[in-house]
């Protein structure tokens, strides 16, 4: 979508925008002199065209979803002076390094030493496919405090990970098929790790309201010191899949606003929720706004929770390919009914104390 101007909005098809795009900038950038906003976001375009940079009126330009874009030239991003929001959350990733040496050993493209450039940034959104274009990335204070979604994918080589109180303005943050990785550090601001001033002190990301790991085979998170309720206040989204160093998932406990929780294909989850276990200290146990939790090819879960837990918003679980799994408990207090989708082999086959008891409160509906 193109707007010229800050109150026009067009409704036009995705094809229109990219063929009226390229035309105009062959006929003359004069053409686009005005234009603020330029969203290309889930098109399938393939390389940014070079005269864009000539568009210095651009405050906002949206690029999510366009993986298909594998060539911006060099050279754009600093004559935008006046951009304030740039979304590239799974697009573009192959980032030039400090040593001039492309990612990818072929093509030039642009560094993050260009979007420093960008005086007005405060809401950016960013993928990295390379441990050296995370190290870049990572090093540089102003472009984490903009970073407001976060997508690191494809690092091989990658052993240790750190998502630091620096990204403060975070809001989403995505670690996908990084293969090898054996630690994921969360919280703090030093490379260990540690809280940001004495030890024991708290850590926050204020903002951070969905986290996302897939493929981390290896790896294991790590906190920085306590995990409280007050870290991760607005955290209402967690998906983790293929992560199959993970026990449980007890530390939901401490996000007051979780809202869905999903787990997929983790090989050593025994229990969602294993509080016996836990090093953590835990209020009365409880999750005020859970509604969602979907588990699925959990080959060694053998319960959901032990200790009761108030649930008073849940509406709806999903349990597929959990063979182990043979006991429900209380769904939880709400006054309504929790739906359990599963499959229906699986819901005869549960142990039951009685015909009234244990499953009373979930309402069945099978699997297709």
């Amino acid at each position: 979508m193109l707007k010229e101007g800050a109150d026009l909005e067009q409704e036009v098809g995705m094809d229109d925008v990219l063929r009226d795009l390229i035309l105009q900038m062959k006929k003359g950038i004069s053409r686009l002199a005005f234009l603020r906003h330029l969203d290309l976001s889930f098109t399938k375009i393939k390389s940014l065209p070079e005269e864009i940079g000539e568009i210095r009126s651009l405050v906002q330009m949206i690029l999510e979803g366009t993986a298909s874009l594998t060539t911006i030239p060099p050279g754009i991003f600093p004559k935008l002076t006046k951009m304030a929001k740039l979304n590239l959350y799974y697009s573009y990733s192959d980032w030039e390094l400090k040593d001039g040496k492309d990612v990818a050993g072929e093509n030039e493209g642009p560094s993050f030493d260009e979007l420093k450039y960008l005086e007005q940034l405060t809401d950016l959104g960013i993928t990295i496919s390379s441990t050296a274009s995370w190290e870049d990335f990572a090093s540089c204070e102003k472009l984490t405090r903009s970073a407001t979604r976060l997508m690191v994918k494809d690092c091989g080589d990658m052993r240790s990970m750190h998502l630091s109180t620096k990204f403060k303005n975070l809001k989403e943050a995505d670690f996908s098929d990084c293969s090898f990785l054996k630690e994921l550090k969360v919280g703090g601001s030093t490379a260990d790790g540690r809280p940001e001033e004495a030890e024991g002190s708290k850590w926050k990301l204020s903002h951070l309201e969905v986290l996302r790991l897939k493929a981390l085979y290896e790896a294991s998170i790590i906190w920085a010191g306590v995990l409280t309720r007050e870290c991760l206040p607005l955290l209402r989204e967690v998906e983790i899949s293929f992560c199959h160093e993970l026990k449980d998932v007890t530390w939901v406990l401490q996000l007051e606003r979780i809202e869905c929780v999903i787990l997929d294909t983790c090989k050593k989850i025994e229990q969602v929720i294993n509080i016996e276990r836990s090093t953590m200290s835990i209020r009365p146990c409880g999750l005020p706004r859970l509604r969602i939790l979907a588990i699925r090819n959990l080959p060694k879960l053998m319960s959901l929770w032990t200790l009761p837990l108030s649930l008073p918003e849940l509406e709806y679980v999903k349990v597929l390919q959990c063979p182990q799994l043979r006991s429900l408990p209380q769904s939880g207090t709400g006054e309504n009914m929790t739906v359990i989708h599963g499959e229906k082999e699986w819901w005869n086959a549960l142990e039951r104390k009685n015909d009234t008891e244990d499953c009373s409160s979930w309402y069945f509906q099978a699997a297709e």
